[in-house]
């Protein structure tokens, strides 16, 4: 028998996405994305909420959750599976949009940025002095390129950069 913390978690969020995309809640939201214009044959045709085109066939065409399922500025790995399910099953209808795959890439990717630097915020802060607040850290994060890994020896150049530029700050 297989247990939960040998399954990888992404493979369950996974299945538990798919099984969402069967919901009635999620065909409810779909329906009300429907927009006026009809396909050749007369099949149906959605409309994106953030273009507002309304032209979009079934499969070009996705079902997001306004508000994240996984809040911003924290992991799947940091909810309970309790939290992950009633937030993706138990949404009202208006926290479901449809987005075009455009758009709900592009809105996918922003909202992985900010759970990235809200990340390297959190990893700083655990290493900086407590005079260093969580705002100047996240300034500091800001500073550092996005594909840079904040382990091992990056870290520890990164406080002492943070302390110097802290100290900078104070003589201002």
């Amino acid at each position: 028998m297989i247990s939960m913390i040998e399954f990888p978690r992404n493979r369950i969020i996974g299945a538990l996405r798919k099984e969402f995309s069967m919901s009635p809640i999620s065909k409810y939201a779909m329906e009300l994305a429907v927009s006026e214009m009809t396909g050749e044959r007369g099949g149906k045709r959605y409309r994106c909420v953030d273009c507002g085109l309304g032209n979009f066939v079934r499969k070009e065409v996705q079902l997001d959750h306004r508000d994240p399922v996984v809040p911003l500025g924290t992991s799947a790995e940091e909810m309970s599976w309790d939290e992950i399910i009633d937030r993706m099953f138990k949404c009202p209808v208006d926290n479901l949009q449809c987005l075009c795959k455009e758009c709900h890439t592009k809105k996918t990717n922003e909202e992985r940025k900010d759970r990235n630097m809200a990340k390297k915020v959190k990893e700083v802060m655990k290493n900086l002095p407590s005079f260093i607040t969580a705002d100047q850290a996240e300034d500091l994060v800001k500073m550092i390129p996005e594909d840079l890994k904040i382990s091992g020896e990056n870290l520890g150049i990164l406080v002492k950069t943070a302390i110097r530029w802290y100290i900078s700050l104070e003589k201002k």
